[in-house]
């Protein structure tokens, strides 16, 4: 038998297998630029407050977010949050939203959705008692 023609008829081994390895690579290569969502619960947070401050507003919130599949994969959610400086809230009533640099999300994965996309922040101060 002639190891040409069992070569170009497929029914080679090696041939087979070379053919799976760039199949799969071909595969994972544009199954990368696929783009995908994910839903997670974020928390909702203050810095820079003072002693004598007390701040009440929702603790979480729903955000979906969107980008290449391997980003939102490898993305760790445990470390997303939406942050805000106390000091630039007034005293009473605030409305704030809740926007995508407040979350600091990598360049390559952006907010798409945020519920609820605006929070009401109410700021007091504490009584002179409550220090005592």
């Amino acid at each position: 038998m002639n190891p040409k023609k069992n070569l170009l008829t497929g029914s080679s081994i090696p041939l087979k297998l070379l053919s799976l390895f760039f199949g799969f690579s071909f595969w994972y290569i544009f199954i990368q630029e696929y783009h995908d969502y994910q839903q997670v619960m974020v928390p909702i947070s203050f810095y820079n407050i003072s002693s004598d401050v007390i701040i009440s507003a929702p603790e979480m919130a729903t955000i979906t977010v969107h980008g290449k599949r391997i980003d939102i994969h490898t993305l760790d959610t445990s470390t997303l949050a939406f942050h805000f400086n106390a000091q630039l809230l007034k005293k009473g009533k605030n409305s704030i939203p809740l926007l995508a640099d407040q979350l600091f999300l990598p360049d390559h994965v952006s907010l798409l959705n945020c519920s609820p996309s605006t929070i009401l922040v109410y700021v007091d101060k504490t009584s002179e008692q409550e220090h005592s």
